[in-house]
């Protein structure tokens, strides 16, 4: 992200000394298509800002939702742990134990292989920059592994229902605070997905804005000072002062 997102900077803050250079042609700058005319110009830069800020924007709300739910995945092994140490206590018949212990086997199976994706999933989330990034199924699979593991934490609390002597001191190992808290991890994990969703769609949208071959930024400040070529000569310090706008696709 960190690359196009400089990159679009760069080009803006070009195309925006470009359009300056143009108004100091005054009437001179007068092209015969209004999609590189100056107002046109400022319209497509305004935009592109636009969505300059509104990435901004959307990556930071998704970047308190991904820490929320990394919080989430990790804070779920430990209330696991915790309530697996209230049930030895409670001296539970072997049977129950043993179906306490399959589904708590859920989270030690993928604890390790979780933690590794949480921690990839953190760079390939937030680096994500271009279309093809999105064919990516490493931030799918990291949304499966949450809501899997808030799955197996619903499933020991259903069967905590079943077990009438699970009564601890804390609330939030309560019946009522585990259901709580499960609430909370699936609207996090929604929040999340959604926000990434945005994020995508967003540089998707900065992408061609910028750099469609019809209509992107690039391809009309092209277009515009091939025009102003035609009016102002190389040699010329209107032409010589043109030369030095370059607009690459990057």
């Amino acid at each position: 992200m960190k690359n196009s997102s400089t990159n679009h900077l760069m080009q803006m803050s070009t195309a925006d000394g470009l359009i300056k250079k143009f108004e100091t042609f005054g009437k001179n700058f007068n092209p015969p298509s209004a999609e590189i005319s100056l107002q046109a110009l400022k319209d497509n830069l305004a935009l592109n800002q636009k969505i300059a800020q509104d990435i901004l924007v959307c990556s930071n709300l998704f970047a308190n939702h991904q820490k929320a739910k990394n919080k989430i995945i990790n804070e779920i092994g430990t209330k696991v742990h915790h309530i697996q140490l209230l049930l030895k206590a409670l001296g539970l018949d072997e049977e129950t134990m043993e179906r306490v212990k399959s589904i708590s086997n859920n989270f030690k199976s993928t604890q390790k292989k979780g933690h590794e994706r949480v921690a990839a999933t953190v760079n390939t989330e937030a680096n994500a920059s271009n279309p093809a990034s999105e064919k990516s199924k490493t931030p799918r699979a990291a949304e499966k592994f949450a809501e899997r593991k808030v799955e197996w934490l619903e499933q020991l609390v259903n069967y905590l229902t079943l077990i009438p002597s699970y009564k601890p001191n804390e609330a939030e190992l309560s019946i009522k605070g585990l259901k709580a808290y499960i609430d909370n991890a699936k609207t996090t994990i929604v929040l999340w997905h959604d926000e990434m969703e945005n994020l995508r769609t967003l540089r998707i949208k900065r992408n061609n804005q910028l750099k469609s071959k019809e209509t992107g930024m690039i391809t009309l400040c092209r277009k515009a000072i091939y025009y102003a070529q035609t009016v102002y000569p190389p040699t010329s310090n209107e032409g010589l002062e043109l030369s030095n706008f370059s607009f690459k696709r990057i």
